[in-house]
C-alpha cells in the first residue's frame, strides 16, 4: 500500500460505529501497517549486525569475542523478533476489530489473546537482562482482568500498561544495537579485513602501487620547485625529462585501477553500510517510541468516545525505514 493510500485512510478516518451506539473506532489498518515496518526494522537491524560480526568472526576463527558474539546476539534477537512479530499481529487484530465494529466482551477477549501471545513472544529472555520477567508476573495478571471486561475500552485501558512496558525492552534492546553499530573500532574492524583480504592476494602489486603514487609525489615536488625558482634549481636543465617521466607514471597508476578500483569501492560500500545501519536502528528505535505514543492515544480515544488517532508520526517514520529497506537496505 501506497503513502498517499495510507494517508487518504488517517485523513478520511472513517467511523465504525456499531448499531447498538458503542463507542466508535478508528480506521486502525494505517497504524498496523506501520508496526509492519517497525518489524522489518528491527528484523534488518539484527541482520545487518549479524552480517558484519560473522564477517569479522571469519577472519578471527580462533576469537571467542567474535565468534561467541555472533551467536549470542542472534539467540537474544530471536526473541525480539517474535515480539515485533507479535506486535504486527497484535496491531492486525486491532485494525480487524476496528473494521468489524465494537462489539464489547467479545472484542475484550480477543485482546487478552492478542496480549496473551505477546506476552509469551517475549518471553524470560531479553537482551536487556530481568526486564521481561518483572514484566511477566504482572502482566499474565492483567489478561485475567482483560478478559473479564465487558467493554474494549476498559480492555485497552488494561492493556496499555502492558503494551507500554513491552515497548520499553524493545527500545533498551534497539539502544544497545544502535550503540554497537556506532562503534568507530567496530567499522574500523571491517574496514581493514576488507584490506587484508585484497593485501593477500594483491601484496605484490599493491607494493608496486605504491611505490608509484611515492615517484609521482616526488616528481611533482621536484617540478613545482624549478618552476617557483628555476634559476635556483639544479634540476631545471632536467624539467622535460622529469615532466615525461610523471605522465609515465599516471599513465601506469591509470593502468592499476582495472584491480585496485574494486577494492577502493568494498571499502566505500563498507562506509555507506554502516551509515545506512545506523540510521535504520535510530528510524527503527524512534519508531518503537512513537508506537507506544499511538498506542497510548489510542487507548485514549476509546476511552473518549473519538474516532480521532494521530498516527502521522508513526507512518513518516515507518516510510523513513521502508526508503531505506527499498534502497537496498544496510547490505
Amino acid at each position: 500500500m501506497g503513502k498517499q493510500e495510507l494517508f487518504r485512510r488517517i485523513i478520511a478516518l472513517p467511523l465504525l460505529v456499531a448499531a447498538s451506539g458503542c463507542v466508535s473506532l478508528p480506521d486502525l489498518a494505517p497504524f498496523a501497517d506501520a508496526t509492519a515496518e517497525v518489524h522489518r526494522g528491527v528484523q534488518s537491524g539484527h541482520d545487518a549486525a549479524r552480517a558484519e560480526l560473522e564477517l569479522l568472526a571469519s577472519l578471527h576463527p580462533d576469537d571467542p569475542d567474535y565468534t561467541g558474539f555472533v551467536e549470542r546476539l542472534s539467540a537474544a534477537w530471536k526473541t525480539r523478533l517474535a515480539a515485533t512479530d507479535a506486535l504486527v499481529a497484535y496491531a492486525d487484530s486491532l485494525a480487524a476489530i476496528a473494521e468489524a465494529g465494537n462489539k464489547g466482551a467479545e472484542d475484550a477477549r480477543s485482546l487478552a489473546g492478542s496480549v496473551d501471545k505477546l506476552l509469551s513472544a517475549v518471553g524470560s529472555t531479553a537482551v536487556v537482562p530481568g526486564t521481561a520477567v518483572e514484566i511477566g508476573a504482572a502482566a499474565y495478571g492483567a489478561i485475567a482482568k482483560i478478559r473479564a471486561t465487558k467493554a474494549l475500552k476498559d480492555a485497552l485501558g488494561i492493556a496499555n500498561p502492558v503494551v507500554q512496558d513491552i515497548g520499553k525492552i524493545l527500545g533498551k534492546d534497539l539502544e544497545k544495537l544502535a550503540d554497537l553499530m556506532k562503534r568507530e573500532e567496530l567499522q574500523a574492524d571491517v574496514e581493514n579485513a576488507v584490506k587484508r583480504s585484497y593485501e593477500t592476494r594483491l601484496s605484490a602489486s599493491l607494493s608496486y602501487r605504491d611505490a608509484l603514487i611515492a615517484r609521482r609525489k616526488a616528481d611533482q615536488m621536484s617540478i613545482a620547485a624549478s618552476v617557483a625558482a628555476p634559476a635556483a634549481s639544479t634540476e631545471a636543465t632536467d624539467l622535460p625529462i622529469r615532466r615525461q617521466r610523471l605522465l609515465e607514471t599516471e599513465e601506469l597508476l591509470e593502468a592499476t585501477e582495472a584491480w585496485y578500483a574494486p577494492m577502493v569501492k568494498d571499502l566505500d560500500d563498507v562506509e555507506r553500510r554502516f551509515t545506512a545501519q545506523r540510521s535504520l536502528v535510530e528510524k527503527t528505535r524512534k519508531a518503537v517510541s512513537q508506537w507506544m505514543e499511538t498506542h497510548h492515544g489510542l487507548t485514549t480515544t476509546v476511552a473518549e468516545g473519538s474516532a480521532q488517532v494521530n498516527t502521522r508520526l508513526l507512518l513518516d517514520t515507518a516510510f523513513e525505514i521502508r526508503g531505506i529497506l527499498e534502497k537496498g537496505g544496510p547490505r
